[in-house]
């Protein structure tokens, strides 16, 4: 596969995570990512710091669910869901790669919503990941930047790999 580039999402501040994410502990996620098997569907990787976490393999139409769960854990956490993502990967990070929660589940519905819905940033593929699930498989590594405040995202596959999967 191809690489695509590296993305940086700056961080909000440090005192908005404890909260976010203990409050995120005790939702419970609608099963909405991991072993999802069936026609059309694509397959995302998703990895911290080189080290694999989770596949989730989907369709297009199933990102508008992952959506909706993520609003609803934002609306009950008091927090835009730019911040759910970030707390879920400040944490993560920290405990070297573990989910750190005890609901994998949430965490990787946060996890697949934020490198879902991050801007391609590619003249001939306008939008977000997420719209290309039908044409390209992707691999995301995230990386933590804590020194310099920033979220950086590696992406592998899709548009660079050459043709559609």
């Amino acid at each position: 596969m191809g690489s695509i580039g590296s993305q940086g999402v700056r961080l909000f501040s440090n005192h908005c995570f404890h909260y976010v994410f203990i409050y995120m502990t005790f939702l419970r996620a609608q099963d909405h990512v991991g072993g999802r098997t069936g026609t059309g569907a694509k397959m995302i990787t998703v990895a911290m710091n080189g080290k694999k976490l989770f596949e989730w393999e989907g369709k297009v139409a199933e990102v508008a669910n992952i959506d909706q769960e993520v609003a609803k854990i934002a609306k009950a956490a008091e927090a835009p869901p730019e911040n759910l993502w970030q707390s879920a990967v400040m944490y993560i990070s920290e405990k070297g790669g573990r989910f750190s929660t005890g609901n994998e589940a949430a965490e990787m519905l946060i996890l697949t919503w934020g490198v879902l819905t991050m801007p391609t940033r590619h003249p001939d593929h306008p939008g977000v990941y997420g719209d290309y699930l039908e044409a390209w498989d992707f691999d995301f590594d995230i990386r933590l930047d804590p020194a310099a405040k920033r979220i950086n995202v590696d992406i592998r596959g899709g548009f660079n790999s050459g043709t559609p999967n």
